[in-house]
């Protein structure tokens, strides 16, 4: 996902992802069963990671460095939501083709208000003309995969309205309806969301905890038959410390080994880096309802968020939205980080002199190195795919009809760096104490057991994990990742302190300079 100009779409590109989507099949266990189980995390290191396209890819976060995309011109943002916006009408790709369309959509885009989508923005005859290019070649590329690369300059987001048929759609919802029916009974809503968002499958309860959970690393576990593997396997030992983290205190006078003079590498040409070919990935799945009524008919949105933790190794996310009712299509944003740095060297940006660069450039230099690049409008039938450097937000929506209720399901798989597999469920029994009461309360052993005693033995054991516990570990999880995106605007906030002071002092000594 993962191209370096948002013209001329990569045709061998797009056909490789297409069959790295349709042809894998989920890894459930080693590739070797005979091989000694090593994965970061037991038997090797929890930081090991192995390079594909160069020693930081392929890029798993934007947030931990060795990712800042080139910084795009207010007129650039523009036009990708011009693409964005034509690929969402009936037949554009055949509409691409007709004169008389193009000269429309043509005549439109430079009629649009575009200072009011984006300051300082506006859409020339060129920018027009290079838009239409690239869509007539879209088009070529959808009628042969059936997928349209948007919001394409430094990485792709991919959409399709054709891999969800309908028989599968039909065939899903009929397999959920259990679990939904199950999950609303427990009232599993998702905080912060005054109960209007579901969680069908949530990848947060019951995760993997060193020093907690337990693995079978010489045995499968099968999905029949699951549940009896409950309990089982030895526990996950906590990862070592960083060395680091241990030792900083002998290092802190090695002043003269971090003030050395280096050679800084010089930046090499962006390329496109292909899909590498495999045959087996693993994927996180999550399944979320948001449920709207008559009583709140509104969904105000979700906050910026970045896919899992960096021990997920999450690369990219597939989105599916395959039940939508009573809600009108909603966006959902995109952000990167940008590189500010480099943008600072290149046009010799002046501290204190923002409003030059942001009138020519999308980002807000005075409050964050994060570059809103736009969105893509979601609806029933859709799939999204985009890597996971791309921060998502979805948008608010509300009930077309406000006399009955809507509600918008969706399918989640997080894409597991496939060169770096990580221990999963196909190694790990389930955890959960709930499971593993209702298996062992049929026993005749413990039928023979009084009621309270039973229910003792439940409430004290400290494994399998009790319902309380996962909610207090999901609550952890979200709160660290919150957090962590909160620092990414914590330098840049810095820096806008520092421009302030400078800006009062001038103002003070100008004002002292008065007679």
């Amino acid at each position: 996902m993962f191209k370096s100009s948002h013209t001329n779409p990569d045709s061998a590109f797009v056909k490789i992802f297409v069959n790295f989507v349709l042809n894998v099949r989920l890894q459930n266990g080693p590739v070797d069963p005979g091989s000694p189980f090593n994965l970061p995390g037991h038997g090797l290191p929890l930081t090991r990671h192995t390079s594909v396209f160069g020693p930081h890819t392929p890029y798993l976060h934007g947030v931990y460095g060795g990712w800042n995309a080139p910084t795009l011109m207010n007129r650039e943002v523009c036009m990708l939501k011009f693409v964005e916006d034509t690929t969402n009408e009936s037949e554009w790709w055949l509409k691409v083709r007709e004169p008389e369309n193009v000269l429309q959509w043509k005549r439109q885009v430079l009629e649009l208000p575009w200072a009011e989508y984006w300051p300082h923005a506006d859409f020339t005859e060129a920018m027009a003309d290079a838009c239409l290019a690239e869509l007539a070649k879209k088009a070529n590329l959808f009628e042969e995969t059936g997928m349209v690369p948007v919001m394409d300059y430094a990485a792709y987001v991919i959409k399709s309205d054709t891999l969800l048929t309908q028989t599968l759609k039909d065939e899903l919802k009929v397999a959920v309806e259990p679990l939904e029916s199950f999950q609303r009974s427990q009232k599993d809503w998702q905080p912060d969301t005054d109960g209007k968002v579901l969680n069908v499958v949530d990848p947060s309860l019951y995760p993997l905890l060193y020093g907690t959970s337990k693995i079978l690393p010489d045995q499968h576990v099968p999905l029949d038959g699951c549940i009896d593997y409950c309990g089982m396997g030895e526990v996950i030992p906590q990862p070592p410390k960083p060395i680091l983290d241990r030792h900083i205190v002998n290092h802190v006078r090695d002043k003269g080994f971090f003030k050395r003079d280096t050679q800084a590498p010089s930046p090499r040409n962006p390329r496109a880096m292909m899909a590498m070919e495999v045959s087996q990935i693993q994927v996180i799945v999550k399944m979320a309802n948001i449920h709207l009524t008559l009583e709140k008919p509104i969904y105000e949105g979700s906050p910026w968020q970045i896919e899992g933790q960096a021990i997920e190794r999450i690369c990219a996310t597939a989105l599916f939205y395959y039940d939508c009712d009573n809600i009108a299509d909603t966006p959902i944003s995109f952000r990167t980080q940008g590189d500010r740095e480099d943008l600072a060297h290149k046009s010799h940006y002046i501290v204190g002199d923002w409003l030059s660069i942001e009138r020519v450039f999308a980002m807000k230099i005075r409050e964050t190195k994060l570059q809103e690049i736009g969105s893509v409008l979601t609806r029933e039938g859709r799939a999204i795919f985009y890597p996971n450097v791309y921060q998502n937000r979805l948008g608010p929506f509300e009930l077309v009809d406000k006399t009955r209720p809507g509600h918008c399901k969706m399918l989640a798989l997080f894409l597991v760096d496939p060169a770096n597999p990580i221990i999963s469920t196909a190694n790990i029994p389930p955890q959960r104490q709930d499971w593993w009461s209702e298996k062992f309360e049929d026993l005749s052993l413990v039928r023979t057991l009084p009621p309270e005693l039973w229910h003792q033995i439940n409430e004290n054991v400290d494994f399998p994990i009790s319902k309380e516990i996962a909610k207090k570990n999901r609550e952890e999880m979200t709160s660290e990742r919150t957090k962590r995106l909160a620092r990414l605007q914590l330098p840049q906030l810095m820096i806008r302190a520092i421009e302030s002071y400078f800006e009062v002092l001038d103002v003070v000594k100008s004002q002292e300079s008065v007679p």
